[in-house]
């Protein structure tokens, strides 16, 4: 049976070498069979030849002295002291390396005594507990430990992650999002956020145009962090005014994400009123807060006639029917009936008929996702009365008429149960096959 060490050096993101992976495995076959000082020596081994490759592979670091970034490659860590060289590199705080904090130097120091604990015998004794802290240890804060520092390192995978000339567009981007936690300091969040939406937002102005693709990138955070790093995105997006656009379109994609926001009553009330109208799946998010009570009941009514100006200034009804049906429960659908559904609004006047027409395609939406009722039936029959009316929505009722036999049928059926008089131009649209 595998240990939990075992199969976090087989997953994909540790690309380890052959003689690392050696290494390790003589390491865990010492723990496997009880001998804890070999494991933890021969693990803390396998740690030194880790970083020495990534010395070996990195570009110089900016301040680093060239003939002596030459020298340490060239000679010092091919010789027998290369651990005690790499140590040491772990350690300066001159010439950095390794750009780490002063805790993570600390833990490195203190297995360092440890793994000579193991080395020469000494009384202090190492048990099985002692392997695997090292082992955990190792899981949490190798990311960490590049020469660019963690956070650098990863946002340079990320780069690497979304050019196509490096990586199939359809590659999941999770393996890379599971390393946040590891690879950025809590100090350091809100710098990663920055780094990365100013990455994705690049080469658009303003994030107007940004790409789907960090949405998707922090959709992947919030599902597959701790809460601690989702809290940290949600805080930093909802807390800093420059990014409005991005969290806007963020909720826009994911309207569910508006309940992890944790807004208070008053940004809840500010969102609606301000924000909502720049959203383009604004319907969505507003049924989602109404769905979890985020908006306080005795403002519901003035949240709805909020919505409607949207809805009409936007001139569409899009929404899912699940979610349509907690506008029904809240009073949104009666409210819009109420301002649309009405004779004065489908009068005959040259004004109301320019106004229907301009309505057509929300009208159409709307009865499309809503059921008819004694009323509705009653006014659209009173429309096709008049001596004038909207030919754009006398196409779009023909059109629904006949694709959707279902809208039809309730129509007729509402229309006999109430003694409702069609008009003959509507009976027509009614006799379509």
């Amino acid at each position: 049976m595998k240990i939990f060490f075992e199969n976090w050096l087989e997953e994909k993101e540790n690309n380890f070498s052959s003689s690392v992976k050696e290494i390790f495995a003589d390491a865990i076959r010492c723990y496997k069979n009880g001998i804890y000082k070999p494991a933890l020596m021969l693990s803390y081994i396998a740690f030194m030849n880790v970083l020495k490759e990534r010395i070996m592979l990195a570009e110089k670091p900016e301040s680093f002295p060239l003939s002596e970034w030459k020298r340490l490659r060239e000679n010092d860590l091919v010789s027998e002291n290369m651990e005690n060289i790499v140590f040491t590199a772990t350690q300066n705080k001159k010439n950095i390396i390794f750009c780490i904090s002063d805790d993570l130097r600390k833990q490195i120091e203190y297995w360092k005594y440890r793994r000579n604990d193991c080395a020469h015998y000494k009384e202090n004794i190492i048990d099985s507990y002692h392997v695997e802290a090292f082992w955990a240890f190792l899981k949490s804060n190798l990311p960490k430990i590049t020469i660019e520092g963690g956070m650098q390192s990863l946002l340079n995978k990320l780069k690497k992650h979304y050019d196509i000339s490096y990586t199939p567009v359809d590659k999941d981007v999770t393996y890379l999002v599971k390393e946040i936690e590891n690879a950025v300091l809590n100090t350091e969040l809100n710098d990663f956020w920055k780094y990365c939406i100013d990455f994705f937002g690049s080469k658009e102005f303003c994030y107007i145009n940004i790409s789907d693709e960090i949405f998707n990138f922090f959709e992947k955070i919030m599902s597959k962090t701790n809460e601690n790093i989702q809290k940290s995105l949600l805080l930093y997006l909802t807390t800093n005014d420059d990014y409005k656009i991005v969290l806007r379109k963020y909720l826009s994609k994911f309207p569910n994400r508006i309940i992890d926001c944790n807004f208070d009553d008053s940004q809840i009330r500010n969102f609606w009123q301000e924000h909502l109208y720049y959203c383009d799946n604004f319907l969505d998010i507003y049924a989602t807060m109404l769905s979890k009570e985020l908006i306080p009941q005795n403002e519901i009514n003035e949240a709805n006639d909020r919505l409607l100006l949207i809805v009409s200034s936007k001139n569409k009804y899009e929404i899912s029917s699940e979610l349509n049906y907690i506008l029904i429960k809240n009073g949104f659908t009666k409210a819009f009936e109420n301002k649309y559904f009405n004779n004065n609004f489908f009068s005959s006047n040259f004004a109301n008929v320019k106004k229907v027409n301009e309505k057509a395609s929300l009208f159409f939406d709307y009865l499309l996702k809503n059921d008819f009722n004694k009323n509705i039936v009653e006014v659209l029959c009173f429309s096709f009365e008049q001596e004038k009316y909207s030919y754009s929505f006398d196409n779009k009722l023909f059109y629904l008429f006949r694709e959707y036999q279902d809208k039809k049928n309730d129509f007729l059926q509402i229309a006999t149960e109430h003694s409702i008089s069609i008009p003959q131009k509507l009976q027509n649209y009614c006799k379509q096959p």
